[in-house]
């Protein structure tokens, strides 16, 4: 076993200057940026859903969602 080995095992005391928590600055920014866009989609659907509870978003959605299901039905019959 060579001389220097246990010098390598051995952890250096933490100084006060040393953080307890080490990460990367990557890490952080993905953290950050991703509870950014989990904050931000949460706040466009508490919307979404307030508007989706009138009546005529309700009926426009119904329309559209018809408008969609005949154009696909249309293409499907073109297609054979």
């Amino acid at each position: 076993m060579p001389r220097y080995l246990p010098l390598m095992l051995q952890r250096s005391p933490q100084t006060a200057r040393e953080p307890v928590f080490n990460l990367p600055p990557v890490i952080v920014g993905s953290i950050v940026v991703l509870l950014a866009i989990g904050c931000a989609y949460a706040g466009l659907a508490a919307a979404a859903r307030d508007f989706f509870r009138s009546t005529r978003a309700i009926r426009a959605l119904n329309r559209t969602a018809g408008v969609v299901m005949a154009s696909a039905a249309a293409f499907v019959i073109a297609r054979e």
